[in-house]
């Protein structure tokens, strides 16, 4: 208790966050691991759709612009998500932006 008036910290507070992180890690054991889903990509297609996505010409376009462009072309690899998971390893590895809802020149303010 001194330890909290020191610091200015409510004690029941402490007793809280102390119970909550217990409650996490008794969780997560209880979890154990994840099964595969039962739709995902083997390993073989994983590799078949990494060849394409980083073939020189999709070098700069984005997954969803991928996709598009093989579907026109009458081929379905996988749809655009799992191109994003494949693409990025981690979190904010792919970025893309859509500039279909950026203002143009007709809506501008007249000055």
């Amino acid at each position: 208790m001194c330890a909290c008036v020191a610091l200015g910290v409510n004690q029941a507070r402490v007793y809280r966050v102390r119970e909550w992180r217990g409650h996490l890690a008794r969780a997560h054991i209880a979890r154990g691991a994840r099964q595969r889903p039962p739709l995902a990509l083997s390993g073989v297609e994983q590799d078949a759709l990494l060849e394409v996505l980083n073939s020189d010409r999709f070098a700069d376009k984005a997954p969803a612009s991928i996709h598009a462009m093989l579907l026109d072309e009458s081929r379905y690899l996988a749809s655009v998500r799992p191109l994003y998971r494949l693409l990025a390893t981690r979190a904010c590895e792919v970025w893309s932006w859509e500039i279909t809802n950026l203002e143009g020149l007709g809506r501008l303010h007249p000055i």
